[in-house]
């Protein structure tokens, strides 16, 4: 009995030491993948295709202007939304691509790629891979901010409505030619809203509590500033894809749930994060 306890013993140390380092040994290859795939790209720029859907969908979700007109008609509440929003009807659907596509492409070229927008020039080489923003939601809508302290075992709190914009986007990002038919559907979502900033509970002369704060409000150039820096976060996200699906084509047991590498060209970094990232809504 002796024996067979510590041959079974033995067995399991055995077991745990072949699997712990073939897990290394897996993460080694995968970053050595990457890096040469990074490396390839420093010797041999890569042409990016770009396209951008012809308008946005916007929409005002700030419905309490209804309230006044309860006998509106679908349509005619659709207009009082449009003119009553504080954002929307003043977005230009080319001054938004503008900026977006400007911080896209800028940061696209810092990892070694060429990006064109909509068709390249004539004698330059044919793309490598294609990105097609699909399609652009904005919705304006209220964010609700609470800040809470508590005073002689009382629970104080503050409660505003701020105002936001949710900046949706969904992708398609294929290698050229395509081989077979890539129905994915990449999808990322940012909120931009009103800051409230140095917001403190204070108690007057008179025994009141009242709520001090600074408010930062959202302004139009504010938004049109954003959405260039959107555009360089998701060539982030962009160059993070097309890594990855170059990854899984060269390892047999890669888990793009889990094993989901970024690039930081600045600091020439490989590491994984799965959390920042195009979510994939469509396989």
């Amino acid at each position: 009995m002796m024996k067979n306890k510590a041959f079974r013993s033995i067995s399991f140390i055995s077991l745990v030491l072949v699997l712990f380092p073939f897990s290394q040994v897996v993460g080694q290859t995968q970053r050595r993948i990457a890096r040469d795939f990074v490396k390839s790209l420093e010797q041999t720029k890569k042409v990016v295709l770009i396209t951008e859907p012809d308008y946005i969908y916007m929409y005002n979700l700030k419905k309490d202007i209804l309230k006044k007109f309860p006998g509106a008609t679908k349509e005619e509440q659709d207009s009082l939304l449009w003119a009553h929003s504080d954002f929307i009807k003043q977005i230009s659907d080319s001054t938004f691509f503008v900026h977006f596509m400007k911080g896209f492409t800028k940061e696209l070229i810092t990892f070694n790629l060429v990006p064109y927008i909509n068709k390249v020039p004539m004698g330059i080489t044919d793309p490598t891979y294609k990105v097609d923003l699909a399609q652009v939601e904005l919705e304006e809508q209220y964010y609700p901010f609470v800040d809470t302290a508590y005073y002689n075992d009382k629970a104080l709190v503050f409660r505003k409505d701020l105002n936001a914009l949710d900046f949706s986007m969904w992708f398609k990002i294929h290698s050229l030619p395509q081989a077979k038919k890539d129905t994915t559907v990449l999808f990322a979502e940012y909120l931009l809203s009103d800051m409230v900033n140095d917001g403190s509970f204070f108690m007057q002369n008179n025994g009141s509590i009242v709520y001090y704060y600074k408010m930062d409000r959202l302004t139009i150039k504010k938004i049109y500033n954003y959405v260039e820096n959107l555009g360089r976060i998701y060539a982030g996200y962009t160059f993070d894809y097309i890594l990855n699906q170059y990854i899984q084509n060269h390892v047999t047991d890669y888990n793009k749930e889990k094993d989901y590498w970024h690039y930081d060209p600045y600091n020439k970094k490989l590491y994984t994060d799965n959390e920042n990232r195009f979510i994939n809504i469509k396989d």
